[in-house]
């Protein structure tokens, strides 16, 4: 039991290494983000629905 115990540890840190890489690749290199897609689904492209543009104060959409 402490052989196949100490096996599967050891199996575990190379799965979470290729995990990771592979996660970490397929957010640097999958166009756009979380966020953009959450702000085209909502409407709320080109300063419709209240969105601020750059050049706004910020504080008054609250």
């Amino acid at each position: 039991m402490r052989v196949y115990m100490l096996r599967r540890l050891l199996l575990a840190i190379p799965t979470v290494f290729l995990v990771s890489l592979i996660v970490f690749f397929m957010i640097r290199f999958i166009p756009g983000s979380a966020i953009d897609a959450a702000v085209v689904r909502m409407g709320m492209v080109g300063g419709e629905m209240g969105a601020v543009t750059p050049g706004e104060n910020c504080g008054r959409c609250w």
